[in-house]
């Protein structure tokens, strides 16, 4: 089965190695038969520098690889430990809004608003400038960053109410780019 990070990152590059990175290790939610952890806390097996069970660590284990390893010309300095945030894609499934179907996830261990890395900067304005809804996920909450208030309410509202007028022109021709991304079918 094709993954969100397939379609969007491609192969993972050959010369991206995780080093002492272990954020995936936190950010990622795990729920197999073998293990079960929730997103946004260090596995059990998590050593700070590897996994105590890597040669026998769950499927979701050993195929997860984060944006960094997949992101042609992304600088050794936005591997997620140096960083401070994991880029992942996404899918909700059923999705709630037309902006969970497939999304780009932004995992930080700092508050979002203290976000400091010119790193970590230059990637949410790399991934807001791009077509695909952004979250960014932080102490257990995903607040979507990309579009941004207004404008994500006037898409998902049929009917803006005190939007700009703007908005309210624009609404319709967002709705039919953001709305199909809600039906895309399983598995992709």
């Amino acid at each position: 089965m094709r993954t969100p990070e397939d379609a969007l990152f491609g192969a993972v590059k050959s010369d991206r190695s995780c080093g002492d990175c272990t954020a995936c290790c936190v950010f990622t939610r795990i729920d197999t038969p073998e293990l079960t952890k929730p997103a946004g806390i260090a596995c059990a097996h998590c050593t700070g520098s590897g996994c105590a069970i890597y040669d026998s660590r769950p499927p979701v284990c050993r195929t997860f690889e984060c944006g960094y390893k997949r992101i042609p010309g992304m600088p050794v300095e936005a591997r997620p430990d140096k960083s401070g945030v994991l880029l992942t894609a996404e899918r909700e499934s059923p999705a709630a809004t037309v902006f969970e179907n497939i999304y780009y996830m932004v995992a930080t261990d700092r508050d979002p608003v203290l976000m400091d890395s010119v790193e970590a900067n230059n990637i949410l304005a790399f991934l807001c400038g791009g077509p695909l809804p952004v979250y960014v996920y932080w102490n257990g909450f995903k607040t979507l960053v990309h579009p941004a208030g207004s404008l994500a309410e006037a898409i998902v509202e049929a009917a803006p109410g005190p939007a700009e007028q703007w908005l309210r022109a624009y609404a319709p021709y967002a709705r039919a780019i953001w709305g199909p991304r809600a039906n895309l079918p399983p598995g992709f």
